[in-house]
Order: C-alpha cells, then sequence, then structure tokens
C-alpha cells in the first residue's frame, strides 16, 4: 500500500491470505511513540483474530474517545464493560494516555515562559542601549557633514 493515495478496495496480502482494505486509520492526536498503532498497523475483524491466535482471549483492547473531554468516560464505560462480561476476580490494567497529554501541556507551558523571557530580556537589552546612547554627550550634539 505504500505510496498509493488511496487503498480502499485494493487488495493486501498477509501470508496465504488477501484482504480488501475498507477503510485507513489516523491518529487524531499525536501520542509521542505510545500508541500501538503505527504508521503500517493493520487492524483486523476480531472474529478474524481469534481464528489465527486460536483463542478466544484477548491480552489488549484499544479504545478511541470521540475527545479529550471523554477519555475518562470512555475509560469508565470500558471497566463496567470488562467487569460485567468476565468473572468478579477478574483483573484488567485500563490505561488513557491522560499522562502523556498532561506532560505535552506541562512541557509546552515551559517553552512559552522560556520563550516570554528570552523576549523580555531581548526588549530590556534594546531599551537599556537606547537609553545609554540618548545620555551620552555625543547624542546630544548634532550631527555635521561636510561637503
Amino acid at each position: 500500500m505504500l505510496g498509493v493515495d488511496n487503498p480502499i478496495g485494493r487488495s493486501l496480502r498477509a501470508g496465504e491470505l488477501t484482504f480488501t482494505v475498507i477503510g485507513v486509520f489516523r491518529e487524531k492526536a499525536s501520542t509521542h511513540g505510545l500508541s500501538e498503532i503505527q504508521e503500517y498497523s493493520v487492524l483486523i475483524p476480531l472474529p478474524l483474530m481469534k481464528y489465527f491466535k486460536g483463542q478466544d482471549v484477548l491480552s489488549t483492547l484499544y479504545a478511541q474517545a470521540s475527545g479529550p473531554d471523554q477519555v475518562e468516560n470512555l475509560k469508565r464505560q470500558m471497566i463496567l464493560l470488562l467487569n460485567s462480561r468476565h468473572p468478579a476476580d477478574a483483573h484488567y490494567n485500563v490505561q488513557t494516555l491522560k499522562a502523556v497529554l498532561r506532560a505535552s501541556t506541562m512541557i509546552s507551558f515551559a517553552l512559552t515562559v522560556v520563550l516570554l523571557i528570552i523576549a523580555l530580556n531581548a526588549i530590556l537589552v534594546g531599551i537599556a542601549g537606547i537609553m545609554s546612547r540618548l545620555r551620552s554627550p555625543s547624542a546630544l550634539r548634532p550631527i555635521r557633514r561636510e561637503v
């Protein structure tokens, strides 16, 4: 599929099987490499994965919220779904990329502060230069030009 502008409807061969591409996936936000979905990932239907693995068990399940404000709600729904379909003593680790988003926000804020300090420093140095020029006696004398 490399180099193809629109792979939808094209065939993709994986081992002995041929698949038809029915859609493409693109992350809405950068996950800084913490997502399992990479540039050349293929998503397949769950029944097909069960057939390939030979078992009816998932070790990892990914879900995507419709927006950042829906992440916690989706996490609660996933926990409720898992608890409703599995024994009470089963343990799950439901995680979100909220920590990555929080770190990105903090880094962005820190960089903004650093850039503001640099800009303020440049302005103060410029003002100091102008003030020192105005205070020097040579600045007050008229400039004479000889012809």
